[in-house]
């Protein structure tokens, strides 16, 4: 997947850490913040919601970690 590059991989653990406390995260605000185009983003978020990782709203277009996965947020 080209999104998945290694420089990339950074951005997910980022975004990862973005969303730990497992609420609501709008993803216009966090395409702010990981400098990414916001299609991008909803690209990976929406790979990560069919592996049930996070859970993605499209309605409001907002993520949340599942709080099973939080390990991978955690230091």
């Amino acid at each position: 997947m080209q999104f998945l590059r290694d420089e990339n991989l950074g951005k997910i653990d980022l975004l990862l850490e973005l969303i730990r406390n497992c609420e609501w995260h709008k993803i216009p605000e966090l395409a702010e913040k990981l400098c990414v185009p916001k299609e991008n983003l909803r690209n990976v978020i929406k790979l990560l919601a069919r592996q049930k990782i996070v859970s993605y709203n499209e309605e409001t277009d907002a993520v949340a970690l599942n709080p099973e996965w939080k390990f991978l947020a955690q230091d």
